[in-house]
């Protein structure tokens, strides 16, 4: 039997190994991980320079740099050309008290006229909210204003003859999932920091090329009549994007299926659409000049 007291010395020295091995251990492993997220971000980092490289064909050279250079001049001319295309009439002027006013004359104005074409909307068009006792504050006049023009024409649109609704189930205003905000589609790399005692720039916020305004529609029409639809809104006064088209085909059948006559087809259609407004041709020219830096 081992005597304690007797082997005490060495019990001590074995349990002093012991913690010493697990300290090593521990030490030798935390080496290793770091070993290996270092290797990991070198790694990384090549990944990114090849990616760079093969994107941008190695190193410009004098020729590719040209070939920027005109590409550039081109998107410059085509920009200014669009902005110079796009439509310039001018948005009303309201005031909290007016704009109110003229969505309740537009929504009786719509009411009655899908009641005339028996096509079924909401009631409100869109506009709930101010349709009771709630005035608009004045911060709010100018997205509101876009808004009324694009349901305002939208719905004239889709009331009329040719575009064959049958039912108009939603109007959002503020639908969801919608951003001003631009993705990025070019890849953001930075390789370690600024080197030290270079002068600090702080970098301005750009200011945007346009602002986008929603307003969703959902209906259900002929297949046929969908590009009446699409032109009409194109054909507006105002700049409108179709952000969003999706569409969903419906077969509805009123008798023998194998009687072609007896079969209707209805498209359910939900329709983003934007009023544009392009900022300055500054902030144009700002944005280009940027690029070509």
């Amino acid at each position: 039997m081992l005597d304690l007291n007797k082997n005490k010395g060495f019990l001590i020295a074995l349990g002093g190994a012991v913690i010493l091995l697990i300290v090593g251990i521990i030490l030798w492993r935390g080496a290793v991980s770091s070993q290996q997220e270092a290797c990991d971000d070198v790694d990384s980092a090549n990944s990114q320079y090849q990616s760079l490289t093969k994107k941008y064909n190695g190193a410009p050279t004098k020729k590719l740099v040209k070939a920027y250079e005109k590409k550039l001049e081109e998107l410059k001319s085509m920009t200014g050309k669009m902005i110079k295309a796009a439509p310039k009439k001018k948005l009303p002027v309201f005031s909290p008290s007016s704009i109110k006013a003229e969505i309740r004359d537009t929504k009786d104005k719509f009411v009655d006229l899908s009641s005339e074409k028996n096509i079924r909307m909401p009631e409100d068009i869109g506009w709930s909210e101010y349709l009771g006792p709630n005035v608009p504050k004045a911060a709010d006049i100018p997205k509101l204003t876009r808004q009324f023009v694009i349901i305002k024409d939208v719905l004239g649109v889709l009331c009329s003859d040719k575009a064959n609704i049958e039912e108009i189930t939603v109007i959002d205003r503020n639908p969801a999932g919608t951003s001003n905000d631009d993705e990025m589609d070019d890849e953001e790399v930075t390789f370690g920091d600024e080197p030290s005692g270079g002068p600090s720039k702080k970098v301005e916020e750009e200011k945007e090329l346009y602002d986008a305004v929603p307003v969703q529609f959902d209906f259900r029409t002929s297949p046929e009549n969908l590009y009446y639809i699409l032109a009409g809104i194109r054909n507006q006064g105002y700049f409108y994007r179709l952000a969003k088209i999706t569409d969903k085909l419906e077969i509805q059948s009123m008798g023998e299926v194998s009687d072609p006559s007896d079969i209707t087809e209805v498209l359910s259609v939900q329709l983003l659409v934007d009023n544009i407004q392009l900022n300055s041709d500054d902030a144009t020219d700002s944005k280009i000049k940027s690029a070509k830096k």
